[in-house]
């Protein structure tokens, strides 16, 4: 009597303490039965409506074998960016942010234990999701340790497609980590529109300066510091046997433009330096070099285009490296698209060097199928992206 007395109280007191069933609605999708090995792990339903905005172009849950999402996405917009980097919000901004898309996938029977998190930057065009990567794709792994697309450091790896910029985050560096980062960092490209295509300004740098180059990038003039008051910018840093110096263009509407632009980066860079300019001869349509704790710097008008060198060794280097920038401008008169007017990912005839084989993409979000690694086809050497240093 006494045992059917416990059973009924029992009974009685299962739904006060929140054990009755609810069914999940129409709108979701039901993981609650998802295996990892041979353990049933069950899930809070992920709803498909997580899936929206820049969430559109993540891995669905289970879409990439071996891997689950932990919780629904994150969305952050301008106003609220802050709280998903914070301290590192402004650059982006600065570049043309829109929306941030956020999620972390867990392992499920795989030999790989550890958690990835996905963070994908909706940027204002190309151009700005370039600038962005060009800030982050510093120190990258050699592309034998690390195949796939984008600059690998080990334990994450930073993409550029189209408007996109990706960036894959994990605990742990070892070859395991880096082929799921490859297969997650696929599976998303392929539903992002576009190609990773090299900016076509850079094709009017010099190949025939002391050095090797090493790294591409474009800098805003809010996050860019080397030669004050330039402007929005170009560098292509190039490594020597004695260190490394940078050069840089910034190509304005007219000539006009550019005197007044030139005018004003010569009275900032001389304040910040500390130290007279004096005045070189024989290039563009007038020309300065300043000497700083960190080397010699040059500013040149040419045209409608400013150019400038930063860490230069000495004055005889400097001087050299003015000159040969600007015969490689008068070489290719043709200024550059301006910021959020790079030429149509696929417009060969736009961007004719510097195209990285297209990864999968397509101009509406579709599911991607999973791949392996694998390491992209060869590029020509000195237009390739990304640099690896």
């Amino acid at each position: 009597m006494l045992r059917k007395t416990q059973v009924i109280v029992l009974a009685t007191l299962l739904p006060l303490l929140g054990c009755s069933r609810t069914e999940p609605s129409a709108s979701s999708v039901d993981f609650s039965k998802e295996t990892t090995g041979s353990a049933t792990a069950p899930r809070t339903p992920i709803s498909v409506d997580s899936f929206e905005g820049a969430a559109l172009l993540l891995p669905r849950n289970g879409e990439v074998p071996g891997w689950m999402l932990k919780t629904a996405p994150q969305r952050f917009q301008a106003g609220n960016l802050f709280e998903a980097i914070n301290g590192g919000a402004d650059r982006f901004l600065a570049y043309g942010f829109q929306e941030l898309a956020r999620a972390t996938y867990e392992p499920r029977g795989i030999a790989y234990g550890e958690e990835v998190a996905i963070e994908l930057y909706q940027m204002s065009s190309p151009l700005a999701a370039f600038g962005i990567f060009s800030l982050e794709a510093t120190s990258c792994d050699p592309p034998e340790e690390a195949p796939g697309p984008g600059c690998s450091r080990r334990s994450d790896r930073v993409i550029y497609q189209g408007s996109v910029f990706l960036k894959l985050t994990t605990y742990a560096d070892s070859p395991a980590a880096r082929l799921e980062l490859t297969r997650l960092a696929q599976a998303t490209l392929g539903r992002v529109p576009g190609e990773a295509s090299l900016p076509v300004a850079f094709s009017r740098f010099p190949e025939d300066v002391e050095g090797k180059p090493t790294h591409r990038a474009y800098l805003a003039d809010s996050v860019q510091i080397d030669i004050p008051g330039l402007g929005d910018a170009y560098r292509v840093d190039y490594e020597t046997d004695t260190g490394r110096f940078g050069l840089y263009l910034h190509s304005l509407a007219d000539g006009a433009t550019a005197v007044t632009q030139f005018a004003a980066a010569h009275k900032t860079l001389v304040a910040d330096a500390g130290s007279p300019s004096q005045p070189l001869p024989g290039v563009g349509d007038e020309a300065i070099l300043v000497s700083t704790p960190d080397g010699v710097t040059f500013l040149f008008r040419q045209g409608a285009d400013l150019g400038g060198g930063t860490g230069l060794k000495d004055v005889p280097a400097a001087s050299e490296a003015a000159r040969k920038l600007a015969a490689s401008l008068a070489r290719q008169p043709t200024a550059p698209p301006a910021p959020g007017q790079q030429p149509a990912a696929g417009d060969d005839a736009a961007a004719p060097e510097g195209r990285l084989p297209p990864t999968a993409g397509t101009s509406q979000p579709a599911p991607a199928e999973p791949h392996p690694a694998t390491t992209p086809p060869a590029t020509t050497p000195g237009t390739a992206l990304p640099a690896r240093p």
